[in-house]
C-alpha cells in the first residue's frame, strides 16, 4: 500500500516544463513531489530533445541537471516582473452591474432555449464586458470579488463558444434553427 505524501507542490510529468516547474518551486524553498510514469525520470520526449539533457551519468548532479536545462531553454527565461499591489478600491455597484449583465445575459440568450443569433449577441456582450472589465480592474486592488467576476466572465464566453460549436441539441438545452 502506498504512503500518503504531503507536498508544498504537485508536478505531474518530468519533461522539461515540468522539470522546470520543480527546481523553480524548489529554488522557492518549497517541498516538491514529481509524479511521472518512469522510475528514470525518461518518461515523454525530453530525453530525446537538447542532446538528451536528462541523462544518470558518473559526473551528473542535481546542480548539472539544472544548468542543462537552463542552457536547453536557451538561457531565455525572462525575468519576472515584482509583482505591484495596488490600492485602488473598486466600487461594489460595478461589480454587482458587471454581474448581472453576465447573468442576465446567459439567462436569456444562452439559456434553456437558443439560437444562433442568441449566441453571436451574447459572445459580442461578454467580450466587450470581457475588455471593460480587464481594462477596468488592472488598476485595481486584487480582491476575490474581483477575481470572481473575471473568472465569471471567461466561463461565460467559454460556454458560448462551446454552444456555437455544438452541432446538435442535446440534453434540457434546445437550439432554434435560425431563420433566413
Amino acid at each position: 500500500m502506498n504512503t500518503p505524501k504531503q507536498t508544498d507542490i504537485l508536478v505531474i510529468g518530468c519533461g522539461l516544463a515540468g522539470a522546470i516547474a520543480a527546481i523553480s518551486a524548489a529554488d522557492e524553498g518549497k517541498n516538491v513531489l514529481i509524479i511521472t510514469k518512469s522510475l528514470l525520470l525518461k518518461s515523454g520526449n525530453t530525453p530525446n530533445i537538447q542532446g538528451g539533457i536528462v541523462y544518470t551519468g558518473e559526473t551528473d548532479s542535481p546542480a548539472k541537471l539544472k544548468q542543462d536545462i537552463i542552457k536547453a531553454g536557451d538561457d531565455h527565461f525572462p525575468e519576472i516582473e515584482p509583482w505591484i499591489e495596488e490600492i485602488e478600491e473598486i466600487d461594489p455597484a460595478l461589480i454587482a452591474q458587471d454581474w448581472l449583465t453576465i447573468k442576465n445575459t446567459m439567462w436569456n440568450y444562452v439559456g434553456l432555449i437558443r439560437s444562433r443569433h442568441r449566441l453571436h449577441r451574447a459572445r459580442t456582450i461578454m467580450r466587450n464586458l470581457q475588455t471593460e472589465i480587464e481594462s477596468f480592474y488592472q488598476k485595481a486592488k486584487l480582491t476575490p470579488s474581483i477575481v470572481g467576476l473575471r473568472n465569471g466572465v471567461q466561463t461565460a464566453i467559454a460556454i458560448i463558444a462551446a454552444t456555437l460549436e455544438a452541432r446538435e441539441s442535446i440534453g434540457t438545452h434546445y437550439l432554434l434553427e435560425d431563420k433566413k
